[in-house]
């Protein structure tokens, strides 16, 4: 009888830590922002996966001063888990930056995001295929976050 319980009590408890374990510990790329130490009170705004292994998380939160952060975020294969490889403080949109401002390029990720107010015009790219709006921030009057893969 002792066995049995004995039996039951480990499948009660290990099955779940194995399947834990084989789900990763952090399954969301989001999940991984909030456990990074950088940011403090973060509203999530959107999640872009670039592709399997990378995703682009966009937040606003705190850390010395409020902005709006992108968060690198890569899947770790051998650890089955999200992990944050980077956080770049984009500033928030101002008038300041004019119509369409960079904020960030990765050249060994091959990507670069920034914002734009409107729409983004011919007269400024020429290869407006290949620009993705990500999300419109509604509390910055107009401003949109953009994404573009790069080579």
């Amino acid at each position: 009888m002792k066995f049995k319980l004995i039996l039951v009590a480990l499948l009660v408890f290990i099955v779940p830590a194995c399947i834990q374990w084989e789900e990763g510990g952090q399954n969301t790329p989001e999940e991984a922002v909030v456990t990074y130490d950088r940011i403090e009170d973060e509203e999530f705004y959107e999640t872009y996966e670039v592709n399997d292994e990378l995703a682009l998380v966009f937040l606003k939160g705190t850390n010395i001063e409020e902005a709006i952060w992108a968060a690198e975020v890569h899947f770790v294969k051998d650890k089955n888990l999200w992990s944050v490889r980077s956080i770049t403080n984009m500033q928030e949109p101002s008038d300041d930056f004019g119509t369409f401002k960079r904020m960030s390029l990765s050249k060994d990720e091959g990507y670069s995001v920034g914002y734009v107010k409107g729409e983004i015009e011919e007269s400024v790219n020429n290869d407006l295929e290949t620009y993705h709006v990500v999300k419109e921030l509604e509390e910055y009057n107009g401003w949109k976050i953009w994404f573009k893969e790069t080579s």
